[in-house]
């Protein structure tokens, strides 16, 4: 005999509407996996790994979720128990690894020295010396028009698949009027072709060179990784 209880028991429409929310999110997240595999290959060897590490975290979750919905005795109980492991990593890691790049990927982009603070930010959340900030536990709000493609890697929205009767895949997509936006848009239909760009600098004068991913100093970065190592190894 079946020890869940009728309030905690699953109808079938309700497994296959939580079921196809699953294939929605593993979906998104494969999306931006394969984009930072893609740049991990492109750019450079080690910055994209942190990363690309949580978001599997995340899509493991995910498949974890979904093994379970597949079975006919499945509860409400042990499934909230599986989104809320989700959302802790989506919050916790994703969230707050994207929060960190945007912080110290602007105003210049990617600079060797940028991409080399970011990346130690990145080792210094891993290890547990930052405090957790209410605002970096929620999605980076993209902006497709201004924001380099890299952040909208972090830009899911809570995975509240199961909680939230109303949930639905949506990510945090700033949209700007036309009139607004329009000098950006031909600004950033040039980017691949331009070294950098130049943005305001608040509190400044003059503007910021912005290093965009394509031409982003990765190189200069992947050096002092390798000299590190080499230290880390002969001390």
């Amino acid at each position: 005999m079946s020890m869940i209880s009728d309030i905690e028991r699953l109808t079938e429409d309700e497994r296959l509407l939580f079921l196809g929310r699953v294939d929605a999110a593993i979906a998104a997240f494969d999306e931006n996996i394969d984009s930072l595999k893609m740049w991990k290959q492109d750019f450079s060897e080690n910055f994209f790994n942190e990363p690309i590490y949580w978001s599997l975290e995340v899509k493991l979750g995910l498949s974890e979720l979904k093994s379970f919905l597949e079975k006919p005795d499945c509860d409400l109980t042990t499934l909230i128990d599986f989104e809320l492991a989700v959302c802790e990593i989506q919050q916790f890691k994703v969230n707050r690894i994207g929060h960190f790049a945007k912080e110290s990927l602007s105003p210049e982009g990617f600079t060797s020295e940028n991409l080399w603070i970011t990346y130690k930010m990145w080792e210094g959340l891993r290890n547990g010396n930052f405090p957790t900030r209410e605002s970096d536990i929620v999605e980076v709000a993209y902006n497709p028009r201004k924001d380099c493609k890299f952040f909208r890697v972090f830009s899911i929205k809570k995975l509240e698949l199961i909680s939230n009767p109303n949930w639905e895949l949506e990510r945090s997509i700033i949209v700007e009027p036309a009139e607004e936006a329009g000098p950006v848009v031909d600004r950033r239909d040039h980017l691949i072709r331009h070294r950098s760009i130049s943005v305001p600098s608040t509190g400044s004068d003059g503007d910021v060179e912005y290093t965009i991913l394509e031409e982003g100093e990765f190189e200069e970065f992947e050096e002092v990784i390798g000299l590190e190592q080499l230290a880390d190894q002969t001390d």
